[in-house]
């Protein structure tokens, strides 16, 4: 999560619960109905704090459930505080489709990572395959 230069804002990327409804699933209504009660029941946020160990998500304005003072979780929580109040948080790259995941990001990340690719060039290159593959 450091900054890439001294002073500048710590970027992260992370996002918890990646679930989704296939768009031709038998019991759509029911996933949802289980989706939302995760998302918005007390217990169930409480649950995947404690067990998963990051903001279980929800409507706008839901707090955190309690963790332990001190933990691992509580250091968690409170960066992705830092980094959501600093605007420097993206969404988990495995939620975007399994193609733009498989033909553009992984590629292109690895093409960074490796000195052949830069972020404005990596960017440029994933939001093609995202044409390409609505194009499809």
């Amino acid at each position: 999560m450091p900054p890439s230069q001294a002073g500048g804002n710590p970027a992260a990327m992370s996002a918890p619960l990646t679930y989704g409804i296939a768009a031709k699933a038998k019991h759509a209504d029911c996933a949802a109905f289980f989706f939302n009660w995760v998302a918005s029941n007390k217990t169930a946020r409480q649950i995947d704090v404690t067990v998963g160990g990051s903001n279980p998500g929800g409507p706008a304005g839901s707090s955190v459930p309690s963790v332990t003072a001190g933990s691992v979780t509580s250091q968690t929580l409170a960066a992705g505080n830092v980094i959501g109040k600093a605007g420097t948080s993206m969404d988990f790259i495995a939620n975007a489709t399994s193609s733009i995941f498989a033909q553009g990001w992984t590629p292109e990340l690895q093409k960074m990572v490796g000195g052949k690719q830069d972020a404005a060039g990596l960017l440029k290159a994933v939001q093609a395959e995202y044409k390409r593959e609505l194009a499809g």
